[in-house]
């Protein structure tokens, strides 16, 4: 478990000093009224469960009652080829 906090600890620093490199960075000082949010920790949660995705992309929504919602992403080109239809009854 030490070992977990002093890697977390490291990465840590390394975001920061990206982030004040990034802060002092003419992209940065370009942008009009930045903003910075600060969350707070929480639970861990897996990556399957959550992304971040940026770009030109489309989703296959799939609402069932007693189940959760379900989407399937992909980039708005090739969207109209995913099988949504099957990837829904496999999962």
């Amino acid at each position: 478990m030490a070992d977990a906090a002093k890697s977390s600890g490291s990465v840590l620093k390394e975001l920061e000093a990206v982030a004040a490199e990034f802060s002092e960075s003419d992209l940065f000082k370009s942008i009009s009224n930045p903003v910075t949010f600060c969350f707070n920790n929480s639970d861990k949660i897996s990556t399957y469960l959550y992304c971040i995705v940026a770009g030109p992309y489309g989703y296959h929504e799939n609402n069932v009652e007693g189940m959760p919602p379900m989407r399937i992403y992909a980039r708005k080109s090739v969207l109209h080829e995913v099988d949504h239809a099957d990837m829904f009854l496999a999962t």
